[in-house]
């Protein structure tokens, strides 16, 4: 290794699936140029081994919900949101009851669909990831409104 060379010691070695060659430096400590104090550098490299299943969370700081949400499953993680939802959606009135004509039942509740701006993610970008984990992002002020998910009018009872 070019480490040796260059008259430094070989502190942690770290491994992580990353797409492309094998044994690439992703990251190091410290950086590149960088004065040292020690003549010791920690390297992160890739592997292919597991390349699939981890990788390198992104930010989702500053994206919309929308955004980061598709952005977090495309990658196979589970979103949880925090904030951004009402604490309680009023329930529709109830439809008044006319005698001698069916009653329709109500039309259930639409879901609720957290809006706003990631302020916060957790795990923080950088963490080693993979297929499944779950990634809580936090909704900014702006994320204290809620936009409801209309669904498709039912079609109205014929009568007989």
């Amino acid at each position: 290794m070019e480490i040796r060379k260059m008259q430094l010691d070989l502190g942690t070695l770290a491994h992580i699936g990353a797409p492309g060659d094998a044994e690439m430096t992703l990251a190091q400590t410290p950086p590149p140029n960088a004065g040292v104090d020690q003549p010791r550098v920690n390297l992160l490299l890739s592997s292919s081994v597991n390349a699939s299943s981890a990788f390198v969370l992104p930010s989702f700081v500053g994206m919309s919900f929308g955004a980061a949400n598709r952005a977090a499953i495309g990658l196979g993680l589970k979103v949880a949101a925090i904030g951004g939802v009402p604490a309680a959606v009023p329930a529709p009135a109830p439809a008044p009851v006319v005698p001698g004509q069916p009653v329709v039942p109500a039309a259930p509740a639409a879901p609720v669909v957290p809006s706003g701006v990631v302020t916060e993610q957790s795990p923080e970008s950088g963490f080693k990831a993979s297929r499944g984990d779950v990634v809580r992002l936090t909704l900014g002020a702006a994320g204290a409104a809620a936009v409801p998910v209309v669904p498709a009018a039912a079609p109205a009872p014929v009568a007989h």
